[in-house]
C-alpha cells in the first residue's frame, strides 16, 4: 500500500535535506478539533462503559482518568499524517500547499514503517550489559471516522486494547502508566465523519524520555511542537514525488530534479493531473 505524505515545497526540501519526518504534537495539528474530537469520544464512551471483556477495575480506572483528563493538558503523542493510495487529492493540495507550490512524498507502507522501526534502534549500557531499546515508542493505523454519539465504537477498540495487554494489569500501579498511553493512542486515531475523503493512516509516535528530542517551528498562531523520526545518515525509502498544481510545472520539474540528483535520492518524478491554479 502506498502512504502520500502531502507538504509544502518548503517542507519537501526539509525532509529530502535532513532524511527524517516531523511528526507534529497531537494537540497541535493543522485543526485543533482533530485532537479535542477523539477526546470527546473517549468521554462519550466511558460515560457508558460497561464491558463483559475488560476488568471492571480496569474499566473504572479508564472512566476516572477520562472524567479528570484536562482536554487541553499536553499529551505525549505525535502524529505522522499520510493518505492512503491517493497522491493527486485536490483537497491536500489545497489544505497542505497553503496557496504555495504542494509536494506528495509517497512512500510504500512496509517498506516506511521498516525503516522507521529499524533507525530507532538505540544502545544503552547498564551494570556492565548492554541493552538494546526505542528512542520512541510506534503504532500505525488507519483513521476512525466516527461520531462521538457512536461510543460502541470506542469501546470495542478499547476491548481490543484491553485484550492484547491485560496480563500487564495485575502489575502494580500498571493502569497510571498504560491507561494514558491507550488513550492518547486511541484518540489520534477518531476522527469526525466530515473528514473521510481524507482516507487517512496516521503513524503515532510516543516519547520515551525527557524533552531533550522535542523541537519547535513557527506556526500560524503559535509555536508547534514536534519530534524528528528517522536518521540523518540514512535516506527516507521514498518511492515516488508527485508535484503539485503550478504556477510553472517546467521550471519546477527541473528544480526538484536537479535537487533529488545533489542529494542522491533516486525516484519517478509525475505532475497533477487536476487542473486547479495556486
Amino acid at each position: 500500500m502506498d502512504l502520500c505524505h502531502y507538504t509544502s515545497l518548503f517542507g519537501f526540501q526539509g525532509i529530502i535535506q535532513s532524511n527524517v519526518l516531523w511528526a507534529t504534537h497531537n494537540m497541535f495539528l493543522n485543526d485543533k478539533s482533530e485532537f479535542l474530537h477523539g477526546i470527546e469520544c473517549a468521554s462519550k464512551a466511558a460515560s457508558i462503559l460497561e464491558s463483559d471483556i475488560m476488568d471492571p477495575g480496569w474499566q473504572e480506572y479508564v472512566k476516572h482518568y477520562i472524567k479528570y483528563k484536562d482536554k487541553y493538558s499536553a499529551s505525549n503523542a505525535f502524529s505522522l499524517s499520510f493518505c492512503k493510495e491517493d497522491s493527486d487529492k485536490l483537497s491536500q493540495w489545497r489544505g497542505y500547499g497553503g496557496g504555495q507550490q504542494g509536494v506528495c512524498i509517497v512512500f510504500d507502507k512496509d517498506e516506511l514503517i521498516n525503516h522507521l522501526n529499524k533507525t530507532n534502534e538505540v544502545s544503552f549500557s547498564a551494570e556492565g550489559e548492554v541493552f538494546k531499546g526505542g528512542k520512541y515508542s510506534f503504532s500505525f493505523d488507519d483513521v476512525e471516522y466516527v461520531n462521538p454519539e457512536e461510543p460502541h465504537l470506542f469501546i470495542k477498540a478499547m476491548e481490543e486494547v484491553w485484550t492484547n495487554t491485560k496480563s500487564l494489569v495485575p502489575n502494580i500501579g500498571i493502569e497510571i502508566t498504560v491507561v494514558p498511553f491507550i488513550l492518547d493512542l486511541l484518540v489520534s486515531y477518531f476522527k469526525h465523519p466530515g473528514f473521510k475523503e481524507e482516507n487517512e493512516f496516521r503513524i503515532i509516535v510516543h516519547k520515551f524520555y525527557g524533552d531533550e528530542s522535542l523541537k519547535f517551528r513557527v506556526g500560524n498562531n503559535s509555536l508547534i511542537p514536534y519530534v524528528e523520526v528517522g536518521d540523518s545518515e540514512k535516506k527516507l525509502p521514498i518511492k515516488k514525488i508527485v508535484l503539485g498544481p503550478s504556477r510553472d510545472p517546467d521550471l519546477l520539474y527541473r528544480s526538484v530534479k536537479m535537487f533529488l540528483k545533489k542529494y542522491d535520492v533516486s525516484c519517478d518524478i509525475d505532475f497533477t493531473g487536476i487542473p486547479y491554479k495556486i
